[in-house]
């Protein structure tokens, strides 16, 4: 699964490439995209020029039932601030592969705990680590079922407990 705006910083024709290097070992999975953007079309004539098999287009559309169906949640974008969309696989046990290439993906991801951190736009490392995921159900499903617990440290009980702690103190200490 791939979402995002199709634009320069999501990197949408990366995770194209890096599709078009594993589809063919793997001919009971497919992609779903699942956004819009400037390089959408420039990405589906790539897909059609080189005859890439089992990659769907959706447009915009609610993401949540593609989470909950997907295996692994490949992130291409360059740069991020806190991207909800990861949170959003860590908690549908989706498994994250992303660059590691913004401050905050270390805060969300641990690597090869809950997902796989690349080093940033290597796409023949992120290739295998895609084709590794793809392989192997067994380390697959252990990356989801940490992805979720992981996700529970974002939750709106644990978030909003941290908040309140935080301004509970500040207007302790101003006064």
């Amino acid at each position: 699964l791939w979402v995002g705006r199709a634009d320069e910083g999501k990197r949408l024709d990366i995770f194209v490439r890096i599709w078009e290097r594993v589809y063919k070992k793997f001919p009971n999975w497919s992609a779903d995209v699942l956004g819009d953007g400037p390089m959408l079309s420039d990405s589906k004539k790539y897909v059609t020029d080189k005859h890439i098999e089992r990659i769907n287009f959706h447009g915009v559309v609610g993401s949540e039932d593609f989470f909950r169906k997907a295996s692994i949640f490949c992130f291409t974008s360059i740069h991020e601030g806190f991207p909800m969309v990861l949170l959003e696989s860590l908690q549908s046990s989706t498994v994250p592969i992303l660059f590691q290439s913004f401050a905050s993906c270390s805060d969300i991801i641990d690597d090869r705990e809950n997902g796989i951190l690349v080093p940033p736009f290597n796409e023949d490392f992120y290739a295998t680590e895609l084709t590794n995921l793809m392989s192997d159900s067994e380390y697959r499903d252990t990356f989801a079922k940490n992805a979720y617990k992981k996700s529970q440290n974002f939750s709106i009980d644990k978030i909003g407990d941290k908040w309140h702690r935080l301004i509970i103190n500040t207007k302790e200490e101003s006064l």
